[in-house]
């Protein structure tokens, strides 16, 4: 709970806060869970001040300092944090719906999983931000700073990120569907602009799911020629699925088959890694089956080819045999019956088969 002391010094203005705060720069103020909302707080020193589930919600914060503060699980959506310094500020969990932050420093500052949907971000500086899990969806990001930012599985699902500089971010597992990009800047200094066609920002740089496959002591010819209808068997299974063979290559005891799933629903990243997983779960019982079916095959053919073999040396050729094994049975001129884990072969002369001793 917010001390009672700071809280009511802060509703006495602005002006007598800040000339508070500079004579007593040592006071830890707490401001935690306090109500806040629409308050006008243009200019407030708040720097250090732990917000921590306060509601802030329409607030005026515009230039606000903000710098460490903590702010994780406050409410500040609608408020205005326009050219405010949250350099270094955690705002882990932080509601910013419809925020407008245009112009605010959040250089080193902690958002993971920080809902700023709709939220008015434009020429933010998010440099060396961790921005894990935050979601963008809609937000104005035109010509903000990621220089060294964390964007691992942000969500900017129709964001407009126009102009603005990713120079060495980190985007594994973003989701981008939809977004709004003509051009960005890739290198440090903004010098050079790189545009794009639209939707070919997307289709460049969009995070693919990936469906990893285990071959246990690599992978035959025929399990290659099959993979079309392993890939089939998989989209029907998840219809809205979309899968592409990447590759095929050799691992350690095996081999791997990787499938991009170029068509996924455009689910949050949660739903994706338990489709990834149900995906593979399903692709690998299919080659289990399928090995199992290949291998029963290879078996019978087998049985087939030798039985004959045995045939022709004990009966010579003064007749032709035919024999077809279908499950337990063997069907021909020789007619026997296979038992047994080993296929014990078990035969007698069929009465056709002439003067022939058996």
């Amino acid at each position: 709970m917010a001390n009672e002391e700071h809280l009511q010094r802060l509703k006495q203005g602005v002006e007598e806060w800040n000339a508070w705060r500079k004579k007593h720069p040592e006071i830890i103020i707490d401001l935690s869970e306090a109500w806040l909302g629409d308050a006008n707080l243009n200019g407030v020193n708040l720097s250090g001040a732990d917000l921590s589930g306060a509601n802030i919600t329409r607030a005026n914060l515009s230039r606000a300092r903000l710098s460490e503060a903590w702010l994780s699980g406050a409410d500040l959506s609608g408020a205005n944090l326009s050219r405010a310094n949250l350099n270094r500020a955690n705002l882990s969990g932080t509601r910013l719906i419809g925020a407008w932050l245009s112009g605010v420093r959040l250089i080193e500052a902690r958002l993971c999983g920080a809902l700023l949907s709709e939220a008015n971000l434009s020429e933010a500086d998010f440099t060396r931000a961790d921005l894990s899990g935050v979601i963008f969806r809609g937000a104005n990001l035109t010509r903000a700073i990621f220089r060294l930012a964390s964007l691992v599985e942000a969500i900017l699902k129709g964001a407009t990120l126009t102009d603005a500089c990713l120079w060495e971010t980190q985007r594994a597992g973003w989701l981008i569907q939809g977004i709004i990009c003509e051009a960005v800047y890739w290198d440090k200094d903004k010098k050079e602009r790189t545009t794009y066609s639209p939707g070919e920002f997307e289709q460049l740089y969009a995070a693919k799911t990936k469906i990893v496959l285990y071959y246990e002591g690599g992978i035959s010819p025929i399990e290659v020629a099959t993979l079309p209808a392993l890939i089939q068997r998989i989209e029907s299974t998840y219809p809205g699925c979309v899968l592409r063979l990447q590759s095929v290559q050799e691992a350690p005891g095996g081999a791997t088959v990787t499938l991009i799933v170029e068509k996924d629903g455009g689910g949050s990243p949660d739903e994706l890694r338990t489709l990834k997983v149900a995906m593979e779960t399903a692709a690998q019982d299919v080659i289990r089956y399928q090995r199992a079916w290949l291998k029963e095959t290879g078996r019978r053919e087998q049985i087939e080819s030798m039985y004959n073999s045995l045939m022709q040396q004990m009966i010579g050729n003064s007749q032709s045999i035919s024999v077809s094994i279908s499950d337990s049975t063997v069907q021909g001129n020789i007619v026997g019956h296979l038992s047994g884990r080993d296929a014990e072969v078990n035969y007698a002369k069929h009465p056709s088969a002439g003067d022939a001793e058996v």
